[in-house]
Protein backbone atom coordinates (compact mmCIF):
# COMPACT_ATOMS: atom_id res chain seq x y z
CA UNK A 1 0.00 0.00 0.00
CA UNK A 2 2.98 2.17 1.03
CA UNK A 3 4.03 1.77 -2.74
CA UNK A 4 0.81 2.50 -4.17
CA UNK A 5 0.59 5.87 -2.43
CA UNK A 6 4.39 6.79 -3.59
CA UNK A 7 3.44 6.03 -6.94
CA UNK A 8 0.26 8.13 -6.67
CA UNK A 9 2.62 11.08 -5.67
CA UNK A 10 4.70 11.05 -8.32
CA UNK A 11 1.88 10.79 -11.14
CA UNK A 12 0.47 13.99 -9.21
CA UNK A 13 3.83 15.16 -9.95
CA UNK A 14 3.87 14.34 -13.45
CA UNK A 15 0.40 15.76 -14.04
CA UNK A 16 -0.29 16.54 -17.97
CA UNK A 17 -3.79 17.73 -19.58
CA UNK A 18 -4.75 14.93 -21.45
CA UNK A 19 -8.24 15.02 -23.47
CA UNK A 20 -10.42 11.85 -23.46
CA UNK A 21 -13.70 12.13 -25.24
CA UNK A 22 -13.11 15.72 -26.04
CA UNK A 23 -12.75 16.76 -21.83
CA UNK A 24 -9.73 17.67 -19.92
CA UNK A 25 -8.99 14.51 -17.85
CA UNK A 26 -5.47 14.67 -15.49
CA UNK A 27 -3.28 11.56 -16.38
CA UNK A 28 -2.15 11.49 -12.59
CA UNK A 29 -5.96 11.21 -11.61
CA UNK A 30 -6.50 7.77 -14.09
CA UNK A 31 -3.88 6.23 -12.73
CA UNK A 32 -4.23 6.39 -9.20
CA UNK A 33 -7.46 5.35 -9.85
CA UNK A 34 -6.38 2.26 -11.53
CA UNK A 35 -3.84 1.61 -8.85
CA UNK A 36 -6.80 1.79 -6.06
CA UNK A 37 -8.20 -0.91 -8.34
CA UNK A 38 -5.59 -2.80 -8.33
CA UNK A 39 -5.07 -2.88 -4.73
CA UNK A 40 -8.56 -4.11 -4.29
CA UNK A 41 -8.06 -7.00 -6.54
CA UNK A 42 -4.44 -7.92 -5.50
CA UNK A 43 -4.68 -7.42 -1.59
CA UNK A 44 -7.34 -10.38 -1.18
CA UNK A 45 -5.44 -12.65 -3.66
CA UNK A 46 -2.34 -12.26 -1.62
CA UNK A 47 -3.87 -12.32 1.65
CA UNK A 48 -5.84 -15.93 0.63
CA UNK A 49 -1.92 -17.46 -1.15
CA UNK A 50 -0.73 -16.58 2.71
CA UNK A 51 -3.26 -18.05 4.51
CA UNK A 52 -3.37 -21.07 2.52
CA UNK A 53 0.00 -21.77 2.62
CA UNK A 54 0.00 -20.99 6.70
CA UNK A 55 -2.71 -23.54 7.17
CA UNK A 56 -1.27 -26.23 5.01
CA UNK A 57 2.01 -25.56 7.43
CA UNK A 58 -0.52 -25.89 10.17
CA UNK A 59 -1.92 -28.82 8.68
CA UNK A 60 1.82 -30.66 8.39
CA UNK A 61 3.10 -29.77 11.48
CA UNK A 62 -0.30 -31.07 13.44
CA UNK A 63 0.18 -34.65 11.28
CA UNK A 64 3.70 -34.37 12.51
CA UNK A 65 2.64 -34.24 15.78
CA UNK A 66 -0.11 -36.53 15.97
CA UNK A 67 2.82 -39.41 14.42
CA UNK A 68 5.00 -38.48 16.98
CA UNK A 69 1.98 -38.73 19.71
CA UNK A 70 1.38 -42.52 18.62
CA UNK A 71 5.19 -43.24 18.34
CA UNK A 72 5.38 -42.19 21.91
CA UNK A 73 1.94 -44.18 22.95
CA UNK A 74 3.59 -46.90 20.93
CA UNK A 75 6.84 -46.78 22.82
CA UNK A 76 5.45 -46.53 26.00
CA UNK A 77 3.05 -49.56 25.94
CA UNK A 78 5.94 -51.42 24.24
CA UNK A 79 7.95 -49.98 28.09
CA UNK A 80 5.22 -51.05 30.00
CA UNK A 81 5.56 -54.80 28.30
CA UNK A 82 8.82 -54.98 29.16
CA UNK A 83 8.85 -53.95 32.42
CA UNK A 84 5.89 -56.33 33.15
CA UNK A 85 7.82 -59.28 31.37
CA UNK A 86 11.06 -58.43 33.20
CA UNK A 87 9.19 -58.15 36.89
CA UNK A 88 7.34 -61.62 35.86
CA UNK A 89 10.60 -63.24 34.99
CA UNK A 90 12.72 -61.67 38.18
CA UNK A 91 9.42 -62.46 40.38
CA UNK A 92 9.82 -66.58 39.51
CA UNK A 93 13.42 -67.20 40.97
CA UNK A 94 12.69 -64.70 43.60
CA UNK A 95 9.51 -67.06 44.48
CA UNK A 96 12.35 -69.99 44.76
CA UNK A 97 15.20 -67.86 46.81
CA UNK A 98 12.21 -66.91 49.51
CA UNK A 99 10.40 -69.55 49.26
CA UNK A 100 13.31 -72.39 50.26
CA UNK A 101 14.71 -69.73 52.94
CA UNK A 102 12.27 -69.81 54.81
CA UNK A 103 11.74 -73.81 54.58
CA UNK A 104 15.31 -74.08 55.94
CA UNK A 105 14.41 -71.11 58.97
CA UNK A 106 11.36 -73.73 59.58
CA UNK A 107 14.02 -76.07 60.40
CA UNK A 108 16.50 -76.72 63.48
CA UNK A 109 19.85 -75.22 62.38
CA UNK A 110 23.48 -75.15 63.03
CA UNK A 111 24.11 -71.57 65.19
CA UNK A 112 26.13 -70.18 62.65
CA UNK A 113 23.44 -71.01 59.75
CA UNK A 114 20.69 -68.77 61.31
CA UNK A 115 22.19 -65.19 60.57
CA UNK A 116 22.77 -66.18 57.34
CA UNK A 117 19.66 -67.21 55.91
CA UNK A 118 18.26 -63.91 57.91
CA UNK A 119 20.47 -62.11 55.82
CA UNK A 120 19.82 -63.56 52.95
CA UNK A 121 16.00 -63.22 53.23
CA UNK A 122 16.11 -59.43 54.03
CA UNK A 123 18.70 -58.94 50.81
CA UNK A 124 15.74 -60.76 48.68
CA UNK A 125 13.20 -58.62 50.53
CA UNK A 126 15.77 -55.66 49.38
CA UNK A 127 15.43 -56.70 45.96
CA UNK A 128 11.81 -57.68 45.81
CA UNK A 129 11.07 -53.94 46.70
CA UNK A 130 13.05 -52.91 43.94
CA UNK A 131 11.43 -54.78 41.10
CA UNK A 132 7.54 -53.67 42.78
CA UNK A 133 8.57 -49.54 42.61
CA UNK A 134 9.60 -50.48 39.08
CA UNK A 135 6.64 -52.08 38.20
CA UNK A 136 4.65 -49.77 40.06
CA UNK A 137 6.59 -46.68 38.95
CA UNK A 138 5.72 -47.94 35.41
CA UNK A 139 2.12 -48.65 36.22
CA UNK A 140 1.14 -45.69 37.72
CA UNK A 141 3.28 -43.61 34.67
CA UNK A 142 1.18 -45.50 32.16
CA UNK A 143 -2.28 -45.02 33.73
CA UNK A 144 -2.87 -48.62 34.91
CA UNK A 145 -2.76 -48.59 38.52
CA UNK A 146 -5.98 -49.70 39.73
CA UNK A 147 -7.24 -49.09 43.83
CA UNK A 148 -9.09 -52.39 44.99
CA UNK A 149 -10.91 -51.55 47.95
CA UNK A 150 -11.98 -55.00 49.82
CA UNK A 151 -13.50 -55.39 53.43
CA UNK A 152 -10.17 -55.61 55.78
CA UNK A 153 -9.71 -56.46 59.80
CA UNK A 154 -7.55 -52.63 59.57
CA UNK A 155 -5.82 -53.40 62.72
CA UNK A 156 -4.18 -56.19 61.59
CA UNK A 157 -3.80 -54.92 57.95
CA UNK A 158 -1.79 -52.39 60.09
CA UNK A 159 0.10 -55.00 62.04
CA UNK A 160 1.23 -56.97 59.42
CA UNK A 161 2.89 -53.99 57.55
CA UNK A 162 4.38 -52.83 61.21
CA UNK A 163 5.87 -56.19 61.76
CA UNK A 164 7.70 -56.61 57.94
CA UNK A 165 10.40 -53.71 59.72
CA UNK A 166 10.51 -54.98 62.78
CA UNK A 167 13.73 -57.12 62.42
CA UNK A 168 15.32 -54.90 61.05
CA UNK A 169 14.66 -51.96 63.42
CA UNK A 170 15.88 -54.15 66.49
CA UNK A 171 19.01 -55.11 64.57
CA UNK A 172 19.43 -51.64 64.99
CA UNK A 173 18.59 -51.34 68.50
CA UNK A 174 15.68 -48.65 67.54
CA UNK A 175 12.65 -48.86 70.03
CA UNK A 176 9.98 -49.82 67.43
CA UNK A 177 6.48 -49.30 68.17
CA UNK A 178 3.00 -49.38 67.61
CA UNK A 179 -0.03 -47.47 68.67
CA UNK A 180 -3.64 -47.67 67.38
CA UNK A 181 -6.35 -45.63 69.40
CA UNK A 182 -8.82 -47.83 70.56
CA UNK A 183 -11.54 -46.34 68.83
CA UNK A 184 -10.42 -47.57 65.67
CA UNK A 185 -12.88 -49.26 63.69
CA UNK A 186 -12.11 -53.04 62.96
CA UNK A 187 -13.51 -53.70 59.87
CA UNK A 188 -13.25 -50.73 56.64
CA UNK A 189 -13.35 -51.00 53.19
CA UNK A 190 -9.75 -50.15 52.02
CA UNK A 191 -7.18 -52.16 49.65
CA UNK A 192 -4.83 -54.10 51.89
CA UNK A 193 -2.43 -53.99 49.46
CA UNK A 194 -1.74 -50.70 48.65
CA UNK A 195 -2.42 -49.68 52.14
CA UNK A 196 0.33 -52.00 53.46
CA UNK A 197 2.72 -50.63 50.64
CA UNK A 198 2.53 -47.29 51.71
CA UNK A 199 2.88 -48.16 55.35
CA UNK A 200 6.29 -50.42 54.42
CA UNK A 201 7.41 -47.40 52.32
CA UNK A 202 7.09 -44.94 55.63
CA UNK A 203 8.51 -47.33 57.92
CA UNK A 204 11.23 -48.28 55.75
CA UNK A 205 12.75 -44.86 54.96
CA UNK A 206 12.17 -43.95 58.95
CA UNK A 207 14.11 -46.75 59.47
CA UNK A 208 16.65 -46.80 57.39
CA UNK A 209 17.40 -42.73 58.14
CA UNK A 210 17.33 -43.55 61.60
CA UNK A 211 20.78 -45.02 62.97
CA UNK A 212 19.50 -44.36 66.76
CA UNK A 213 16.57 -43.52 68.56
CA UNK A 214 13.07 -44.44 67.72
CA UNK A 215 10.39 -44.78 65.45
CA UNK A 216 6.59 -45.11 66.22
CA UNK A 217 3.77 -45.70 63.98
CA UNK A 218 0.55 -43.76 65.13
CA UNK A 219 -3.16 -44.47 63.93
CA UNK A 220 -6.18 -43.04 64.97
CA UNK A 221 -9.59 -41.56 64.18
CA UNK A 222 -10.07 -38.24 63.32
CA UNK A 223 -13.88 -37.62 62.30
CA UNK A 224 -14.66 -39.63 58.63
CA UNK A 225 -10.92 -39.71 58.11
CA UNK A 226 -8.21 -42.47 59.25
CA UNK A 227 -4.66 -40.50 60.35
CA UNK A 228 -1.40 -42.42 59.35
CA UNK A 229 2.10 -40.99 61.26
CA UNK A 230 5.27 -42.50 61.32
CA UNK A 231 8.05 -40.24 63.81
CA UNK A 232 11.23 -40.95 63.77
CA UNK A 233 14.06 -39.59 65.65
CA UNK A 234 16.75 -39.65 62.73
CA UNK A 235 18.66 -37.36 60.38
CA UNK A 236 16.23 -35.21 59.14
CA UNK A 237 15.66 -33.86 56.04
CA UNK A 238 17.60 -30.26 55.30
CA UNK A 239 14.95 -27.21 54.44
CA UNK A 240 16.55 -26.34 51.33
CA UNK A 241 15.71 -30.35 50.07
CA UNK A 242 12.15 -30.62 51.50
CA UNK A 243 9.97 -29.21 48.21
CA UNK A 244 11.29 -32.10 46.23
CA UNK A 245 10.79 -35.02 48.73
CA UNK A 246 7.75 -36.67 46.99
CA UNK A 247 9.23 -36.27 43.58
CA UNK A 248 10.28 -39.65 41.54
CA UNK A 249 14.07 -40.87 41.49
CA UNK A 250 14.50 -37.94 44.37
CA UNK A 251 16.43 -38.87 47.83
CA UNK A 252 17.67 -36.34 50.21
CA UNK A 253 20.94 -37.90 51.20
CA UNK A 254 23.82 -39.29 48.77
CA UNK A 255 21.79 -42.32 47.29
CA UNK A 256 24.97 -44.53 47.30
CA UNK A 257 25.12 -44.50 50.85
CA UNK A 258 21.57 -45.03 51.92
CA UNK A 259 20.59 -47.29 48.57
CA UNK A 260 16.87 -47.70 47.25
CA UNK A 261 15.52 -46.67 43.89
CA UNK A 262 14.42 -43.19 45.22
CA UNK A 263 10.68 -43.94 44.07
CA UNK A 264 9.39 -45.33 47.49
CA UNK A 265 7.75 -41.89 48.10
CA UNK A 266 6.67 -40.54 44.75
CA UNK A 267 4.51 -43.97 44.83
CA UNK A 268 3.21 -43.68 47.77
CA UNK A 269 2.42 -40.14 47.65
CA UNK A 270 0.26 -41.29 43.92
CA UNK A 271 -1.14 -44.29 45.92
CA UNK A 272 -2.63 -41.87 48.87
CA UNK A 273 -3.54 -39.94 46.10
CA UNK A 274 -5.85 -42.56 44.45
CA UNK A 275 -7.38 -43.91 47.69
CA UNK A 276 -8.62 -40.28 48.18
CA UNK A 277 -6.33 -39.24 50.75
CA UNK A 278 -3.60 -37.08 51.25
CA UNK A 279 -0.12 -36.94 52.63
CA UNK A 280 2.67 -34.90 53.97
CA UNK A 281 5.66 -34.24 56.48
CA UNK A 282 7.77 -32.02 58.40
CA UNK A 283 10.75 -32.69 59.21
CA UNK A 284 14.01 -30.89 60.85
CA UNK A 285 17.57 -31.79 59.96
CA UNK A 286 19.28 -33.90 62.69
CA UNK A 287 16.05 -34.05 64.73
CA UNK A 288 13.70 -36.28 62.85
CA UNK A 289 10.77 -36.42 60.62
CA UNK A 290 7.14 -37.10 60.46
CA UNK A 291 5.17 -38.44 58.31
CA UNK A 292 1.47 -38.28 58.04
CA UNK A 293 -1.28 -39.32 55.47
CA UNK A 294 -5.17 -39.35 56.05
CA UNK A 295 -7.41 -41.53 54.25
CA UNK A 296 -11.37 -41.63 54.11
CA UNK A 297 -13.22 -43.86 56.68
CA UNK A 298 -15.19 -46.29 54.98
CA UNK A 299 -16.37 -48.94 57.69
CA UNK A 300 -17.55 -52.51 56.67
CA UNK A 301 -19.97 -54.82 58.60
CA UNK A 302 -18.11 -57.51 60.31
CA UNK A 303 -18.24 -60.96 58.69
CA UNK A 304 -20.07 -63.51 59.90
CA UNK A 305 -18.95 -66.59 61.61
CA UNK A 306 -18.92 -68.74 58.89
CA UNK A 307 -17.56 -66.54 56.65
CA UNK A 308 -14.52 -65.58 59.06
CA UNK A 309 -11.15 -66.64 57.40
CA UNK A 310 -8.64 -68.90 58.59
CA UNK A 311 -5.21 -66.89 59.78
CA UNK A 312 -1.96 -66.46 58.72
CA UNK A 313 -0.71 -68.06 62.06
CA UNK A 314 -3.26 -69.93 62.80
CA UNK A 315 -1.84 -74.02 62.15
CA UNK A 316 -3.12 -75.41 59.01
CA UNK A 317 -4.42 -79.46 58.72
CA UNK A 318 -4.08 -80.70 55.41
CA UNK A 319 -4.99 -84.21 56.23
CA UNK A 320 -4.66 -86.73 53.38
CA UNK A 321 -5.60 -83.91 50.75
CA UNK A 322 -5.15 -85.16 46.74
CA UNK A 323 -3.47 -81.61 45.09
CA UNK A 324 -2.67 -81.42 42.23
CA UNK A 325 0.48 -78.30 41.55
CA UNK A 326 0.39 -77.54 37.76
CA UNK A 327 3.65 -75.10 37.01
CA UNK A 328 6.09 -75.07 33.75
CA UNK A 329 8.79 -74.65 36.31
CA UNK A 330 10.18 -77.77 38.30
CA UNK A 331 11.72 -75.51 40.82
CA UNK A 332 8.40 -74.00 41.66
CA UNK A 333 6.64 -77.43 41.81
CA UNK A 334 9.12 -78.54 44.21
CA UNK A 335 8.88 -75.78 46.70
CA UNK A 336 4.78 -76.01 46.72
CA UNK A 337 4.87 -79.56 47.56
CA UNK A 338 7.73 -79.24 50.01
CA UNK A 339 5.49 -76.74 51.61
CA UNK A 340 2.81 -78.72 51.56
CA UNK A 341 4.49 -81.83 52.86
CA UNK A 342 6.52 -79.54 56.19
CA UNK A 343 2.77 -78.30 56.94
CA UNK A 344 1.24 -81.80 57.06
CA UNK A 345 3.33 -85.16 55.67
CA UNK A 346 -0.48 -86.77 55.04
CA UNK A 347 -1.05 -85.21 52.04
CA UNK A 348 -0.98 -86.35 48.95
CA UNK A 349 0.64 -83.75 46.20
CA UNK A 350 0.58 -85.01 42.43
CA UNK A 351 2.83 -82.52 40.06
CA UNK A 352 2.25 -82.02 36.11
CA UNK A 353 3.79 -79.55 33.96
CA UNK A 354 0.96 -77.49 32.25
CA UNK A 355 -2.84 -76.84 31.87
CA UNK A 356 -3.09 -79.69 29.35
CA UNK A 357 -1.57 -82.50 31.45
CA UNK A 358 -3.10 -81.43 34.02
CA UNK A 359 -6.65 -82.11 32.58
CA UNK A 360 -5.70 -84.86 31.40
CA UNK A 361 -4.64 -85.72 35.26
CA UNK A 362 -7.91 -84.46 36.73
CA UNK A 363 -9.70 -86.99 34.19
CA UNK A 364 -8.33 -89.68 35.37
CA UNK A 365 -8.64 -89.11 39.11
CA UNK A 366 -10.79 -86.54 41.33
CA UNK A 367 -8.31 -84.03 43.42
CA UNK A 368 -9.66 -82.13 46.23
CA UNK A 369 -7.56 -78.89 45.28
CA UNK A 370 -5.67 -77.53 42.08
CA UNK A 371 -3.03 -75.42 42.59
CA UNK A 372 -1.96 -73.81 39.21
CA UNK A 373 0.58 -71.59 37.53
CA UNK A 374 -1.63 -69.14 35.19
CA UNK A 375 1.00 -68.43 32.55
CA UNK A 376 2.62 -71.77 31.06
CA UNK A 377 3.46 -72.89 27.70
CA UNK A 378 1.42 -75.47 25.61
CA UNK A 379 -1.70 -74.17 27.73
CA UNK A 380 -1.64 -71.92 30.39
CA UNK A 381 -3.45 -71.40 33.71
CA UNK A 382 -6.59 -69.57 32.51
CA UNK A 383 -7.35 -72.15 29.40
CA UNK A 384 -6.87 -75.10 32.12
CA UNK A 385 -9.05 -73.42 34.31
CA UNK A 386 -11.76 -72.10 31.87
CA UNK A 387 -12.15 -75.78 30.41
CA UNK A 388 -12.24 -77.37 33.64
CA UNK A 389 -15.23 -75.09 34.39
CA UNK A 390 -16.84 -75.86 31.19
CA UNK A 391 -16.29 -79.04 30.03
CA UNK A 392 -16.18 -81.05 32.88
CA UNK A 393 -19.12 -82.87 34.42
CA UNK A 394 -20.13 -81.92 38.23
CA UNK A 395 -18.37 -82.19 41.07
CA UNK A 396 -15.16 -82.24 39.37
CA UNK A 397 -16.03 -78.77 37.57
CA UNK A 398 -16.31 -77.61 41.03
CA UNK A 399 -12.68 -78.30 42.18
CA UNK A 400 -11.05 -75.06 43.46
CA UNK A 401 -8.75 -73.84 42.09
CA UNK A 402 -6.18 -71.87 43.60
CA UNK A 403 -3.46 -69.83 40.61
CA UNK A 404 -0.38 -68.81 41.54
CA UNK A 405 1.07 -65.64 38.88
CA UNK A 406 3.94 -63.47 39.43
CA UNK A 407 1.70 -60.73 36.76
CA UNK A 408 0.49 -58.20 39.12
CA UNK A 409 -0.61 -55.76 36.35
CA UNK A 410 -5.08 -55.86 37.18
CA UNK A 411 -6.28 -56.56 34.51
CA UNK A 412 -4.25 -59.87 34.26
CA UNK A 413 -5.54 -60.73 37.76
CA UNK A 414 -9.37 -59.75 36.53
CA UNK A 415 -8.55 -62.33 33.60
CA UNK A 416 -7.92 -65.15 36.07
CA UNK A 417 -10.33 -64.51 37.89
CA UNK A 418 -13.08 -64.46 35.34
CA UNK A 419 -11.41 -67.78 34.29
CA UNK A 420 -12.69 -69.34 37.77
CA UNK A 421 -9.98 -69.16 40.01
CA UNK A 422 -10.91 -68.94 43.17
CA UNK A 423 -8.28 -67.35 44.87
CA UNK A 424 -4.53 -66.16 43.21
CA UNK A 425 -1.79 -66.22 45.13
CA UNK A 426 1.25 -63.64 44.09
CA UNK A 427 4.50 -64.88 43.38
CA UNK A 428 6.90 -64.70 45.57
CA UNK A 429 4.41 -66.22 48.03
CA UNK A 430 4.50 -66.30 51.17
CA UNK A 431 4.22 -69.63 53.43
CA UNK A 432 1.76 -68.66 55.81
CA UNK A 433 -0.51 -66.88 53.27
CA UNK A 434 0.01 -69.35 50.84
CA UNK A 435 -1.10 -72.49 53.39
CA UNK A 436 -4.24 -70.02 54.75
CA UNK A 437 -5.52 -69.76 51.13
CA UNK A 438 -5.36 -73.77 50.83
CA UNK A 439 -6.76 -74.54 54.46
CA UNK A 440 -9.95 -71.91 53.55
CA UNK A 441 -9.94 -73.63 49.66
CA UNK A 442 -9.91 -77.23 51.45
CA UNK A 443 -12.24 -76.22 54.49
CA UNK A 444 -14.50 -73.34 52.94
CA UNK A 445 -16.68 -72.04 55.26
CA UNK A 446 -20.39 -72.89 55.27
CA UNK A 447 -22.94 -71.00 54.20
Amino acid sequence: LLTLSALASWTDWLGAPVNWDGGATDLSSAVTHSLVLLCLVMVPVIHDNSYRRQRQELQRRNEELREQSRALEAADRERSAFIASVSHELRTPMNAIIGFNDLLLQRTLPPAAEPILRVTRQSADHLLTVINDVLDHSQLQAGHLRIAPERIDLPEAIRQGFELLRVRAENQGLDYRCEIAPDIPQWVQADPHRLNQVLVNLLGNAVKFTPQGSVRLQVRRDGARLQFEVLDTGIGIPQGQQAQIFERFYQADQPMRNGGTGLGLSISAQLVKLMGGEIGFESEAARGSRFWFWLPLVSAEAPRVSEAQPSADSPVTLGAARILVVDDQPINRMLVCQILRHADAQVQCVQVENGAQALAALREAPFDLVIMDMVMPEMDGLEATRRLRQEFPAPQCHTPVLGLTANVVPQDLQKFSAAGANLLALKPFVRERLLAQIARLLHPPRT
